[in-house]
């Protein structure tokens, strides 16, 4: 698999990629794609991908975004831990791309959802996809 780490800091005068010291604040990037160098050709647009919501965990709105390979089909829904259908976020045909959509934490009947897990489930053509939410009052 091709990968590369870049470390960046954030000095206030020297943003950028540069060599992590301990007293830099870090944050590690993996990617497969290295420019010029690798010949991975699995492109993220070439399949569906759900992405991590943010925030979380969250209390007043969490954006959920996604990538459709193709125009499809989908279903996108909130469920609580017990399995029980909490929103109904699309149910529809969407069109190729990008794709972001907010959750205010409201259920079907308009009323605010309990602090807890909650999971985001995509219905993609065969494939199902899930994630993790939790929801702070």
């Amino acid at each position: 698999r091709d990968s590369v780490s870049y470390w960046y800091w954030t000095e206030p005068s020297n943003y950028g990629w540069h060599p992590w010291y301990p007293y830099d604040f870090m944050m590690r990037v993996r990617t497969d794609y290295i420019p010029g160098i690798s010949e991975n050709k699995n492109h993220p647009e070439e399949k569906f991908t759900l992405y991590h919501p943010f925030p979380n965990p969250f209390s007043a709105c969490v954006k959920i975004s996604f990538n459709l390979p193709k125009e499809r089909e989908i279903r996108l829904n909130i469920y609580d831990v017990s399995g029980r259908l909490v929103k109904r976020l699309i149910n529809g045909k969407l069109q190729k791309g990008k794709h972001l959509v907010l959750w205010d934490g409201k259920n079907e009947e308009n009323k605010t959802s309990s602090t807890g897990i909650y999971f985001i489930k995509v219905d993609f053509g065969e494939e199902s996809f899930t994630e993790k939410l939790i929801f702070v009052r």
